[in-house]
């Protein structure tokens, strides 16, 4: 694959996700995708990774007033792009946005093979002031 053919892929795949489009986010994985939620929570399998994004979807969307996924692809090489994602909520009249990184792999055929999401650096303490004053009750 190319650098801009792994741009495409991972471009469709923010813009799946940013429209909560999980059919179509789960096409563009391989079947034994892996995904590094954190340091302790790896989840195996494209219907698994595509169920654990749309519970995140779900929890968003019943916290938040409103919620507005945006992402651009970062970077992306022959085999690898880098995306940030933002999270645009907004809560009683006031909003934040949340942001983070996610690394992907992909195979020769241009399939997602790992997903490698990356905190950035104060993005969940500000989160967590944000539903904290905001009155809302994070379950």
């Amino acid at each position: 694959m190319t650098a801009t053919v792994t741009y495409k892929q991972a471009n469709l795949f923010a813009a799946a996700l940013d429209a909560d489009d999980f059919v179509a986010a789960e096409n563009l994985l391989s079947p034994d995708c892996v995904y590094e939620r954190s340091k302790d929570v790896e989840i195996r399998g494209a219907e698994s990774i595509i169920d654990s994004y749309r519970e995140s979807s779900d929890r968003a969307r019943k916290l938040f007033d409103s919620v507005l996924y945006t992402s651009d692809v970062m970077s992306s090489s022959e085999t690898t792009a880098e995306l940030l994602f933002a999270d645009n909520l907004e809560a009683k009249g006031k909003i934040h946005i949340y942001r983070s990184r996610q690394y992907l792999e992909f195979d020769r055929k241009g399939a997602i093979v790992r997903i490698r999401h990356e905190e950035i650096s104060g993005e969940r303490d500000r989160l967590n002031v944000f539903i904290e004053e905001s009155g809302l009750k994070n379950e």
